[in-house]
C-alpha cells in the first residue's frame, strides 16, 4: 500500500451501526463479560464500512494521535496494529470512533493471551485471538480454519479476514498453504506486532490475495 501524504502513521486505504444505547461489551453467553474473559464471538457486520485503513508504523504515533485519527474517518474500517505501548485503550478508541465506523484492536496481554476486539461506537466485540506465532503443525492450521468465519467482517461485496500476526506464516512461499489445507478468505487483513518479513507467502498463486499490515 502506498504511504497516505501528509500522515507519519496511515498505510492505506481500502461500522458497526450506529446505536443510542448505552456503549458496552458483546453479551457472548448472555452476561456482561469483562475485556480478555471468555466471551462467545458476536456476529459483526460491517454493511456501513465502504473502506479499510491500516495504521502503521508501531512506535511514531503516539497513543492521542492514534485516537485522534481514528475519530476523524467514519464509515471505515480502520486495522491498529497488535497491541504495543502506543495502542489506545478499547474504551479511549470507542469514546472517539465515529458512529458507522470499527476498530480492529487488541487489548492488553493477560493470563488468555492478548484478546481481539472489534471495537464500535455501540459495542466492544471479543473475536478469537491469535493461535499461533511461529511454524504451525496441521493442528494449528485446523484451528485457524475453524475461527476464520468468527474474525470475518463483510464490507459491501466483499469479505474481510483478520489472519493475526504470525498467522499469516499459514502460506508457503508460493501461496498454498501449509499441511495441504484449504482456508477460506477473500481480503486478508494483517495486524502485526512487529515489522515482520513474511510478504514472501504473499506467492503468485495466492489469487485474489489482498493484505493490509
Amino acid at each position: 500500500m502506498e504511504r497516505a501524504a501528509g500522515n507519519p502513521f496511515v498505510l492505506g486505504k481500502g461500522g458497526g451501526p450506529s446505536s443510542k444505547q448505552k456503549p458496552g461489551l458483546n453479551k457472548g453467553h448472555g452476561s456482561r463479560s469483562p475485556i480478555g474473559s471468555e466471551a462467545k464471538p458476536a456476529s459483526i457486520s460491517g454493511a456501513r464500512c465502504t473502506r479499510i485503513i491500516a495504521v502503521s508504523p508501531f512506535a511514531r504515533a503516539t497513543k492521542k494521535e492514534i485516537a485522534d485519527f481514528v475519530a476523524t474517518h467514519p464509515k471505515a474500517l480502520i486495522v491498529l496494529p497488535g497491541n504495543s505501548s502506543n495502542t489506545p485503550s478499547p474504551r479511549q478508541i470507542q469514546r472517539v470512533i465515529r458512529s458507522g465506523a470499527m476498530t480492529f484492536a487488541e487489548g492488553a496481554k493477560g493470563k488468555n493471551g492478548r484478546p481481539a476486539l472489534i471495537i464500535s461506537k455501540s459495542r466492544i466485540s471479543k473475536i478469537p485471538p491469535q493461535i499461533f506465532a511461529k511454524k504451525p503443525t496441521a493442528d494449528n492450521i485446523k484451528a485457524l480454519a475453524a475461527v476464520l468465519p468468527h474474525r470475518t467482517i463483510r464490507i459491501g461485496r466483499r469479505r474481510a479476514t483478520f489472519f493475526i500476526c504470525g498467522e499469516l506464516i499459514a502460506f508457503n512461499p508460493d501461496g498454498s498453504v501449509k499441511h495441504k489445507r484449504k482456508l477460506d478468505y477473500d481480503i486478508v487483513i494483517n495486524p502485526a506486532h512487529t515489522l515482520m518479513g513474511h510478504w514472501n507467502h504473499l506467492g503468485k498463486s495466492s489469487n485474489g490475495f489482498h493484505a493490509a499490515q
